[in-house]
């Protein structure tokens, strides 16, 4: 039986995934670099150097993002990265501001 703090906790955990957008890719959650882009006001272009940036090895890489294409408004394709939760946490530690303070 689930106790109320572990059901509020969980609760919390749904609504920060449907505000991020969590995917299951291969029955692995993933988010999108532009939801994260939208979700801690940064520009989608900003997001993708500090994915780039973050100085993870390889493998860690290799395990947990995927270089997508997506269109843009004008029907162009636009590069993204889907990342998982161990990628998105690492990420998101280096961004500053009032959202990522309260993330």
């Amino acid at each position: 039986m689930k106790t109320r703090a572990t059901q509020r906790l969980q609760r919390i955990q749904q609504i920060k995934n449907n505000m991020l957008g969590v995917t299951a890719i291969d029955g692995i959650a993933m988010v999108s670099s532009r939801d994260v882009a939208d979700m801690f006001e940064k520009r989608h272009d900003n997001v993708l150097q500090s994915i780039a940036n973050c100085g993870c090895s390889k493998e860690f890489n290799l395990l947990n993002f995927k270089e997508t294409l997506y269109k843009d408004n004008q029907g162009r394709k636009q590069r993204e990265v889907l990342m998982t939760k161990d990628r998105f946490a690492f990420i998101v530690m280096g961004f500053t501001g009032r959202k990522a303070a309260i993330w």
